[in-house]
């Protein structure tokens, strides 16, 4: 004799055998930890998304950055540019007023010569600058000369020295004005006049010829002196040599 049950009851024979099918139902655990992993891919999609904004937004960063200093680099060489561009033109213009002297020298007499009243160091320097002002080159010349024969070594001496410099080239004599800036570079090493005086020696030897002087002299400056002297150096290296 068999008895049957249902909903989950065993069936048995009538001698109390084992069950034959067990019909209750059971739930699978992988399923239940797929369940699982399904319950929380949102939040994994949730910031795997985050991430991906945030990498664009990181590479959009960069972009504008790469953008933003490809700027100030055009920005620069171009001001570079202007700077050596100005100062050939400066020159060009001093050259003018000198040549313009000196064609009406026979016709107006020569101003005298500004003589300093106090008798001081500063007051002499202060005359002899203010013939340069006013574009008396030539009698700037004679005065920071007498000025270095009257203080080999003042504190204004490198800057006589200088001025001198600026004077000749401005005249075209290239060669006193390369011995004058010589001086500052050779016997005042850590004036604030020596990045000056190296550039403008690197100038006056390319245009004595001499470019191989002129590239030292303009590397020296770019090497040592970075800013507004060096860019110019570095400009007139790029343009001219």
């Amino acid at each position: 004799m068999f008895l049957c049950t249902l909903f989950g009851y065993a069936i048995v024979d009538a001698n109390g055998a084992a069950p034959l099918v067990d019909q209750t139902p059971e739930r699978n655990s992988s399923v239940e930890s797929a369940d699982d992993t399904e319950s929380n891919n949102p939040g994994l999609a949730a910031l795997f998304y985050q991430l991906q904004v945030l990498q664009e937004e990181l590479a959009i960063v960069r972009g504008m950055l790469e953008e933003q200093i490809y700027r100030v680099d055009r920005l620069t060489r171009e001001q570079n540019r202007r700077y050596t561009d100005i100062d050939r033109r400066f020159r060009e213009l001093r050259a003018i007023d000198v040549a313009t002297e000196l064609h009406d020298e026979t016709d107006i007499p020569p101003l005298p010569p500004i003589i300093d009243p106090t008798g001081t160091e500063r007051g002499s320097y202060e005359s002899a600058y203010a013939l340069t002002s006013e574009r008396r080159f030539d009698d700037a010349i004679v005065a920071f000369d007498q000025f270095i024969v009257e203080y080999p070594n003042g504190q204004w001496t490198p800057n006589a020295f200088y001025w001198l410099g600026e004077l000749h080239h401005a005249t075209d004599d290239l060669e006193k004005a390369r011995q004058s800036f010589v001086q500052v570079v050779t016997l005042y090493p850590d004036h604030a006049k020596v990045p000056d005086a190296l550039y403008k020696l690197g100038k006056v030897y390319h245009q004595l010829g001499d470019t191989v002087r002129a590239r030292d002299y303009l590397d020296r400056v770019i090497k040592n002196h970075p800013g507004t002297v060096g860019d110019l150096a570095k400009s007139y290296a790029a343009e001219y040599l």
